[in-house]
């Protein structure tokens, strides 16, 4: 029983962070090249993600919400994503700016989950490659998953799984 509920507990904390992305994008005039090179695969407690994942970038449009600039599927061999940029030849906000963060998501099962990533640095050390540059080339060698959950192992709901601490 004690189980049971520890697994509802982790569906549901999931879940609740899921989002209700739409995962289609405009494919705008300019573009910044994500190199996705991972170090290990991707998992989600404790099992791989495959092939059938998707592996996004988001960016929030003129009504603060979060809109898809790109995306791929998953694989554990090298890929890549064009995050395309915002077509300045109309008003809105349909693609990234200069300087705005890639907010990484994964769609993994129908369910939709925050991705911590690190960049490797190369070419222009002044250049953050965690920001959106027209024309930019970023390296990717680590996705993580985003488990909320406790992460004091002297809790009694301690969670294992758990990357950030949800309080």
């Amino acid at each position: 029983m004690k189980k049971l509920i520890f697994l509802s507990i982790i569906l549901i904390s999931n879940v609740s962070f899921s989002q209700g992305l739409l995962w289609e994008n405009n494919i705008t005039g300019s573009n910044h090249t994500l190199l996705i090179t991972l170090e290990e695969n991707i998992t989600l407690d404790g099992v791989d993600i495959d092939s059938t994942a998707l592996v996004g970038v988001f960016f929030e449009n003129d009504d603060g919400e979060l809109q898809c600039g790109g995306f791929s599927n998953y694989s554990i061999d090298q890929f890549s994503i064009a995050a395309w940029g915002d077509d300045t030849t109309t008003d809105e906000i349909d693609g990234f700016q200069a300087g705005g963060d890639f907010q990484w998501y994964i769609n993994f099962n129908g369910v939709d989950f925050a991705v911590d990533a690190i960049y490797s640095v190369f070419g222009d050390s002044n250049v953050d490659p965690s920001e959106y540059l027209t024309n930019g080339i970023s390296n990717i060698t680590s996705l993580t998953i985003v488990v909320p959950g406790c992460t004091d192992s002297s809790a009694l709901n301690y969670n294992q799984n758990a990357t950030v601490d949800d309080g």
